[in-house]
């Protein structure tokens, strides 16, 4: 009679303790909801605090570990008793789980934002670094097409330069040249009209002889022409 009348006593008090737990579940439960609903805002110390202080459990009535161990007592009622114990770790694990989903899932956010923040950054930074490099080969490339140009068009200038003094110096010479054979020409020209004159007036002079005379003078067969 004593261990019936204890065994009724023992269920009943741990059927107190069950709705107890589960009490305290939903009010856990609606805490955390209410808690979830300012998580964002609040500094990452406030919700590491928040998230420790809710998931340690609270205790309801008397002291339920001398319960456990005199309820444990008894091999039969061991059995029963097992899935009273666990049901308030179930409880709490189920209810701690969801929160760390729902706790990454909401700093997964600012997360991704910054993320992408800084892969924008990073693409400018980097686009900006390599127009400025771009920008810098093209200024030297247009740097050393002026100066080969400069430098084209001076040797090109030397060139002419040296070029007009050449043909000015071949033009001289040429020209001397048709001045030294026209000087001969004339010379030559001159000398043989004086010859002629003198030829004409000799003949002139001995026709006039044979009208007077009437005789022929011998012939003469030399006619001497100084070369050129």
């Amino acid at each position: 009679m004593f261990r019936r009348g204890n065994l009724k006593s023992e269920f009943r008090n741990d059927d107190k303790h069950v709705t107890a737990v589960a009490a305290a579940a939903f009010s856990i439960h609606s805490i955390e909801q209410a808690a979830a609903a300012n998580l964002i805002s609040r500094p990452q110390s406030m919700r590491r605090k928040n998230h420790s202080t809710l998931s340690e459990r609270p205790t309801y009535g008397g002291d339920t570990s001398v319960k456990r161990s005199s309820f444990g007592e008894d091999g039969r009622r061991k059995e029963g008793s097992v899935p009273l114990r666990g049901s308030s770790d179930d409880i709490s694990s189920k209810r701690t789980v969801p929160q760390t989903q729902g706790h990454q899932k909401q700093i997964g956010i600012p997360i991704q934002h910054n993320n992408k923040a800084n892969a924008e950054a990073w693409e400018k930074a980097k686009l900006k670094k390599i127009q400025k490099r771009y920008e810098k080969i093209k200024s030297q490339i247009l740097s050393w097409e002026r100066e080969k140009k400069i430098h084209a068009k001076m040797h090109m200038e030397k060139k002419k330069n040296e070029l007009e003094k050449r043909r000015i110096v071949t033009t001289q010479h040429y020209n001397n040249k048709i001045a030294s054979i026209d000087k001969v020409a004339q010379g030559a020209l001159t000398q043989l009209e004086d010859k002629r004159r003198k030829e004409l007036s000799r003949a002139t002079e001995k026709a006039n002889k044979i009208r007077k005379t009437g005789k022929v003078p011998p012939a003469i067969n030399c006619f001497c022409f100084s070369h050129l």
